[in-house]
């Protein structure tokens, strides 16, 4: 009993480390690009006295948001996970590599070993680098379109669309049960696309990284990917948006009007949202307000334990 105090409240402590992971958006050079660019758009959009460096730091900083019981949760959430991350989901973090072990051997198995490859090592890589990086975002696609399509896990969701306030802890706002839904996504997408690598290539098989994660993903989490739950508004122009999901785009899906509910699912893509039809472009529309009306609500947006248990029952009584 006492150890497992002990891991809870060491768990407790995992966020603060966050600021020095290039794994989680809340590393310290994501933060400091989407600041930069958040005043530059500040700079940009604002008028007057609006540009003055006091003002900016207000509208950065601003209590009403920051301060927000919703706001509040998003930081309850991200403390909530750390600790149910250590105690349930930190024994999945070795099942992706055992997966390719597994798919590898299948495919040696099935096809017998494979002919050695001519392919420069370089061009391995940035084809690994790439179609890991594509792969990862069209199942994240596919996941969080059936999290808003099967009225079950909507429940669930509703979790992450019920922040009132955007702020980048909103990311972390998520149900536990969707977050495990997630962790296998990424679990059987990474192995899968490892373990065929590893058959095809051998050792070439390595991504192309920057401080250790994928250096797309890397790069685009500078660029901005803080700002995507936040008040700051950046689109991009239309011919970009129908390529990249903007933080605009983000924003307007997590708008209060049921038209844009299923809106803008795209992880980074947004050529997946625009096949399906999906697809609104920042200038079509505009958030009224963040959030869900008070039919859609199975727990109030500023309650941890209500959040937890509420879209459960949801779940299990209406769509049973």
């Amino acid at each position: 009993m006492f150890d497992q105090l002990k891991i809870v409240a060491l768990s407790l402590l995992n966020p603060l480390a966050y600021l020095t992971q290039p794994g989680q958006r809340l590393y310290w050079v994501y933060l400091v690009g989407a600041v930069l660019l958040a005043v530059v758009v500040r700079i940009a959009t604002a008028r007057g006295r609006g540009r003055r460096p006091r003002a900016v730091v207000r509208w950065l900083t601003a209590k009403s948001i920051w301060l927000h019981p919703s706001a509040r949760l998003d930081y309850k959430y991200l403390f909530a996970k750390a600790v149910i991350k250590t105690l349930f989901l930190t024994p999945w973090l070795g099942v992706s590599f055992a997966v390719a072990l597994w798919t590898a051997a299948r495919l040696q198995g099935v096809l017998g070993p494979a002919s050695p490859s001519s392919t420069s090592p370089h061009v391995v890589t940035a084809l690994y680098t790439v179609l890991l990086f594509v792969f990862s975002d069209l199942s994240r696609w596919a996941v969080h379109m059936a999290a808003h399509a099967v009225p079950a896990l909507w429940e669930l969701h509703k979790v992450h669309h019920s922040a009132e306030v955007m702020t980048p802890f909103t990311l972390y706002r998520s149900h536990p049960l969707e977050t495990a839904l997630f962790q296998l996504r990424g679990v059987a997408v990474t192995g899968l696309l490892a373990g065929t690598f590893f058959y095809v290539y051998g050792p070439a098989a390595q991504q192309l990284e920057l401080f250790g994660v994928n250096a797309i993903g890397f790069v685009l989490n500078m660029l901005g990917g803080n700002l995507r739950h936040s008040h700051v508004r950046l689109p991009y122009p239309a011919w970009l948006e129908r390529i990249l999901i903007s933080p605009a785009q983000h924003q307007l899906h997590h708008s209060s009007d049921p038209a844009h509910f299923h809106q803008n699912c795209g992880a980074w893509l947004a050529v997946w949202d625009w096949l399906a039809g999906r697809l609104i472009l920042s200038r079509d529309a505009r958030p009224g307000r963040f959030g869900l009306p008070a039919e859609e609500l199975n727990h109030r947006p500023s309650r941890l334990l209500e959040s937890i248990w509420g879209p459960v029952r949801a779940a299990l009584t209406r769509h049973s």
